[in-house]
């Protein structure tokens, strides 16, 4: 049996009473004061996570950009330094080997990029991406591994920049996927949970210690499983959920980050024809039951597709679901195989509860 991995808040979250699981070969706090306490907090408050067992990889050298706008399906060589883009990262079939945040620092003739990924997938991405660096640019760019070396903490909710400028002083303006950084932090506003809020990366030490610090101000700490209720209202997918090698991007429900017109691992593939699509699914009320991960999804009583994420939302208060069906259907309503017997479900479009983040404005054109 393998040793679970601790992150540099383990003693922290003991001392909080944090009820711990394992979770991509960490021990992990799945709640403190509760799921729906601490998912309430989030979306009223602020809440704040640790989620130091992200993999992180930190790529130098020359034409880094060109590389990774060859190595994912999303454009990567147009991303300026202080911008943040999502990406899955595919297999030559096609398939997701991960789903990752890609940071640009620096550009020019020295490149540096910093990528941030699944835990569970840490071992995979780390070789996958050193030896397509390698077999791309022939040393000219280095893959490092500092998932240990760099923490990360995630502050979100509305009130969450209030409680960040209590510490660190007034904030600049910063939209969703923009980063800078403040003295020996990066903070980036991205998150997780559909809520405004950022993504803090440094030294295990001064990681651990804004933690304390914002918890010492009332801030709510959250575990796994209001994170995963956060993200599944917010429609955002999860590895080993709805994205997995057996799924291509436009399957997954997440064909926005290809772009089909550059050269990527597995292009051929991921333009094929979809056998799958992903949709949302929702539950008139509560009498139904809850459609977990697994269960199967009919369509006139013929199965059509898997359940691959399901809980009761607590903003909501009914019974939600993202799911895989044939890509060809269209149906406003499926039946859910839930314990023996069929709950009616509808098609709804994502996400189930609207995104909060602090999108740039649009530029509008004025008129002589």
């Amino acid at each position: 049996m393998r040793e679970l991995k601790r992150t540099p808040l383990w003693e922290t979250h003991l001392s909080l009473g944090a009820k711990m699981t394992e979770f991509g070969g960490y021990q992990m706090p799945l709640q403190y004061k509760g799921v729906i306490a601490e998912h309430n907090a989030v979306r009223n408050e602020a809440g704040v996570f640790d989620v130091s067992h992200m993999a992180r990889f930190r790529l130098r050298g020359k034409k880094v950009a060109e590389f990774l706008d060859w190595l994912l399906p999303n454009r990567i060589a147009k991303l300026k330094p202080g911008r943040a883009t999502y990406s899955p990262m595919c297999d030559q079939n096609g398939g997701i080997i991960d789903d990752l945040v890609v940071y640009s620092v620096k550009r020019g003739d020295e490149e540096e990029f910093i990528i941030v990924g699944n835990a569970a997938n840490h071992e995979v991405d780390l070789q996958w991406i050193t030896e397509k660096a390698e077999e791309r640019s022939s040393g000219e760019i280095t893959v490092e591994d500092i998932t240990e070396e760099v923490a990360q903490i995630a502050l979100q909710g509305p009130k969450s920049q209030s409680y960040l400028e209590k510490i660190l002083g007034s904030l600049p303006e910063l939209y969703f996927y923009q980063f800078y950084s403040l003295g020996d932090v990066i903070i980036s506003r991205t998150g997780y949970t559909g809520e405004d809020g950022f993504e803090i990366y440094g030294s295990p030490d001064r990681i651990s210690r804004l933690f304390n610090d914002l918890i010492e101000l009332g801030v709510q700490p959250c575990g796994l499983g209001a994170r995963d209720t956060l993200r599944l209202e917010a429609g955002y997918p999860l590895y080993g959920n709805e994205l997995s090698r057996d799924v291509t991007p436009f399957e997954a429900g997440i064909g926005w980050t290809v772009k089909k017109d550059k050269d990527f691992i597995g292009k051929d593939a991921v333009l094929k024809p979809p056998r799958w699509k992903t949709i949302g699914l929702k539950a008139p009320d509560k009498r139904g039951g809850i459609a977990r991960k697994g269960y199967k999804v009919l369509l006139e009583n013929e199965e059509v597709g898997v359940i691959t994420s399901g809980t009761l939302s607590p903003t909501l208060g009914v019974p939600i679901a993202i799911a895989r069906v044939k890509s060809d259907l269209e149906a406003d309503r499926y039946d859910v195989q839930i314990r023996g017997r069929l709950a009616r479900f509808e098609e709804t479009p994502l996400p189930f509860v609207p995104h909060r983040v602090k999108r740039k404005p649009k530029r509008t054109l004025k008129k002589n």
